[in-house]
């Protein structure tokens, strides 16, 4: 994928010109930029009525160079001469890196972060720890750079997805109507931002099971969950006020800089944001963001509260699926951002399917080499509960399994517990 070098122009002092193709492959974007950038921190201090940055692609490689209008003095060219061959030596590196299957599905890539030249300067203005705290996320996102790949389906999502209806049969219309359409858009090469998504319904029906799910069916290694029962205010998403001494980016801020343990940052994940009829929003609502983040014009320039006017970031392609119990806590303007499926009780024959698939999805997560097909008469006991309570005893019933020694799992390992129904019959005041 090609990609627009005109901005990396824009990042430069008024002394700074730069000299190159007018596209180059994507994956040397960050390069580029972390150059200009560079470059720039070392020559800010120096009197120069011009400087010109050129850069030239060789095909595998790029060559970097810096012309000066005066005389910079040996230290500092040497310097920059080591700059820009170990820059070039870099780029031929991703080239080859780039190369490879994994980084094949996620060529396309969309510039999430943008930063002003005077950020590192007005962190100066103001605490210690604040200061502190702006200048090391300031380095770190000029390490990692500006640019998030967009993550595209696999060659077998049409399978993916044929599986994840198979298996959330009461969750049809939400693969039908947003997530089949929207992966065959993506891996087309369009460019289109998923429907937000509002799955309403009793508890325990699988819901939040199926958002999980999804992430997998679009080939993402994981999704952002963010369970708004906990929330108080909206940092989560938002970030903490620099008011605050102690304020902190927030998730989103972080899983999108840094990714998480299950995989590198994309520009296009799934936030899924759990309870949302529950949060407490006495003094600040934890729900406040996503009327930002739900519109795309706003969504294009969020940006995190502690962090302030600094950084701003591009996250108009975000996926959400949110999930409630009860619609009518959730505020009007809200709804009108989302397409909301009211999800049904499975009946018994869609029960299975859901009680199959998290099985296998708990046997193949505890990595033990667990067989993940489980036996009829454990399905048919497990359809008198609801999938929550089912998962439970199927998590129960792996660790009886493997703590017999065993790689598959029989009815005698299936857990007798009371229900939640029939414990709620034994509260009350004896006569």
């Amino acid at each position: 994928m090609e990609i627009d070098t005109d901005e990396i122009a824009n990042t430069l002092a008024h002394w700074g010109r730069v000299k190159m193709p007018v596209t180059v492959p994507g994956y040397w974007l960050s390069l580029i930029s972390g150059f200009a950038e560079v470059v720039g921190e070392m020559l800010d201090a120096t009197v120069l009525e011009k400087a010109t940055l050129r850069i030239t692609h060789l095909k595998v490689r790029l060559h970097f160079d810096v012309e000066a209008s005066v005389e910079l003095g040996p230290n500092t060219d040497r310097t920059l001469q080591t700059l820009a061959h170990t820059f070039g030596e870099l780029s031929d590196y991703i080239a080859q890196a780039s190369a490879g299957p994994m980084v094949s599905e996620c060529a396309d890539s969309s510039q999430v972060f943008s930063w002003k030249r005077s950020a590192a300067s007005s962190a100066a203005c103001r605490s210690t720890e604040t200061a502190e705290r702006l200048k090391h996320t300031l380095n770190r996102l000029k390490a990692s750079g500006q640019v998030r790949p967009i993550q595209k389906p696999g060659k077998d999502w049409v399978e993916k997805v044929a599986n994840l209806e198979r298996e959330f049969p009461n969750f049809a219309k939400v693969v039908q109507m947003v997530i089949a359409p929207h992966l065959a858009i993506i891996d087309k090469g369009g460019r289109h931002r998923q429907s937000p998504v509002l799955l309403v319904g009793p508890p325990g029906i699988g819901k939040t099971h199926f958002a999980h799910a999804a992430a997998k069916a679009m080939g993402l290694n994981g999704a952002l969950f963010i369970n708004f029962a906990e929330e108080t205010n909206g940092s989560a998403l938002a970030g903490s006020s620099s008011f605050w001494s102690n304020s902190a980016p927030g998730k989103l801020f972080e899983f999108m800089a840094w990714g998480d343990g299950c995989g590198s940052p994309v520009a296009n994940p799934l936030i899924i944001l759990d309870e949302i009829d529950k949060c407490s929003a006495d003094r600040y609502d934890p729900l406040a963001a996503l009327y930002s983040l739900l519109e795309t014009e706003t969504a294009s320039r969020f940006r995190d509260q502690s962090l302030g006017d600094d950084i701003t970031m591009d996250l108009s392609k975000l996926r959400f699926i949110c999930v409630c119990n009860d619609v009518s806590r959730i505020p009007e303007p809200l709804l009108t951002r989302l397409s909301v499926f009211n999800i049904e009780k499975p009946t018994a024959d869609q029960l299975r399917s859901v009680v199959r698939a998290m099985f296998r999805d708990l046997a193949e997560g505890i990595r033990l080499g667990m067989q993940t097909t489980l036996p009829d008469e454990v399905v048919e006991v497990a359809l008198h509960l609801s999938p929550r309570e089912a998962k439970t005893r199927l998590e129960c019933a792996l660790a009886n399994a493997v703590s017999r020694d065993r790689s598959f799992v029989t009815l005698d390992d299936w857990p007798v517990l009371q229900t939640a129904a029939q414990q709620r019959k034994k509260i009350g005041f004896m006569p």
